[in-house]
């Protein structure tokens, strides 16, 4: 079945409480802030693994080594798809489940492109966003496709605006300082009006011509223009267009000087939410720089881009 919240971390934090199970999930160690913000509210517990620098998503072979070793610790993974990367992890999926047949598979696609249709995995629940800066993005939302047989109950969340703000400023900052973070429950989470999932549906369709023809012009421009070298393999691309660089800070305050923007997405919480350590994860995210492809950039914009960065590098 379908499902539809306000965001795509309203539908995680309320498929956790309804579990009611408070073993541990594991989480890449490159995963956006606001996923494991969404366990500490669940007050469900979490461990980081590390990241295969080949997929730049979740090490497959540590997962496999904990679950192994520990089955009866971990309730179940939330497997991201970093930089939006579509590939298929079924017989990831299938192993896991031979391992532990209890294990709950939350599979991220939030930074994916949208798909309405009815997915053919072993995972028990599969979220997409269309909030701020996704593939698509019509400024709210999230759904989820789910196990007719998993539990998920609504809860109705009180959302005080400022209370997020204040969370996501403090947990910037510590990333930023490379500091301890330490979770202070508020009522940043919203999860308090029921969206019809067909108007939803409608409305999150509409865009997607217009978006995806757009992000193909300014991809095209990025390929075209920048050295193959620093460009990461053309499926990481539809979410942004990701590049690896030297002298990463450098690169992007010449860009902020021109009056551009580009983002850097996401740091290691290893050692920030958690106690443990992922080099790989740190590895990655000192080079990776993500240029923008999105309805708010134009040609221009991106043609100055590719100038910048090629005389950098």
């Amino acid at each position: 079945m379908f499902i539809v919240e306000e965001r795509a971390s309203t539908i995680l934090y309320n498929f956790l409480v309804s579990q009611g199970d408070q073993r541990k999930y594991l989480l890449p160690a490159n995963i956006c802030p606001i996923v494991p913000l969404a366990l500490f509210k669940a007050k469900q517990p979490f461990e980081f693994v590390d990241i295969n620098l080949n997929t730049m998503c979740m090490d497959e072979t540590a997962v496999f080594d904990l679950v192994k070793a520990h089955p009866d610790d971990y309730a179940g993974i939330i497997y991201v798809h970093t930089y939006g990367v579509d590939i298929s992890v079924e017989s990831f999926f299938l192993e896991l489940k031979n391992i532990s047949e209890s294990l709950l598979i939350i599979d991220d696609k939030c930074l994916c492109s949208p798909d309405f249709s009815v997915p053919n995995t072993l995972a028990d629940i599969v979220l997409y966003s269309t909030g701020e800066a996704k593939v698509i993005d019509i400024g709210y939302g999230g759904y989820a496709w789910l196990k007719s047989d998993i539990p998920y109950q609504r809860h109705k969340l009180r959302y005080d605006k400022r209370a997020y703000e204040r969370l996501v400023k403090h947990y910037k900052v510590c990333v930023s300082d490379n500091r301890e973070y330490h979770y202070s429950e508020s009522d940043w989470l919203t999860g308090t009006k029921e969206i019809s999932f067909e108007d939803y549906k409608k409305r999150v369709e509409s865009q997607f011509n217009v978006t995806l023809l757009h992000k193909q012009k300014l991809n095209d421009i990025y390929e075209s223009k920048l050295p193959p070298t620093i460009q990461l393999s053309p499926e990481y691309q539809r979410w942004r267009f990701n590049i690896f660089v030297d002298e990463k800070e450098e690169l992007l305050q010449k860009i902020f000087a021109n009056g551009l923007f580009a983002s850097s997405h996401y740091a290691s919480l290893a050692g920030i939410m958690d106690n443990g350590m992922a080099p790989n994860a740190e590895i990655l995210y000192k080079r990776v720089i993500n240029l923008f492809n999105d309805l708010r950039v134009g040609v221009e914009q991106a043609e100055k881009l590719v100038e910048i960065i090629s005389r950098h590098c």
